[in-house]
């Protein structure tokens, strides 16, 4: 037979996890909202209307190398 402490043990367990999933949740649906709103608002740039189209890097190519001794 269950005891009363084996039941509130299990019902707080419970408790517990229903409270976790619920802020899970919570948290998702607002993350879901901040980022449909930074889509908005921040509308990826177009190339094709860039003042400086931009330019392929070239690979091999080495700016500058630094020698520093630790």
């Amino acid at each position: 037979m269950w005891n009363k402490s084996d039941v509130l043990q299990l019902l707080q367990l419970l408790t517990m996890v229903m409270l976790a999933m619920i802020h899970a949740g919570w948290c998702l649906l607002i993350h879901q909202v901040n980022m449909r709103r930074y889509a908005k608002w921040h509308e990826p740039a177009q190339v094709e209307d860039s003042p400086m189209p931009m330019k392929p890097i070239e690979e091999g190519i080495v700016i500058k190398e630094l020698d520093m001794s630790v």
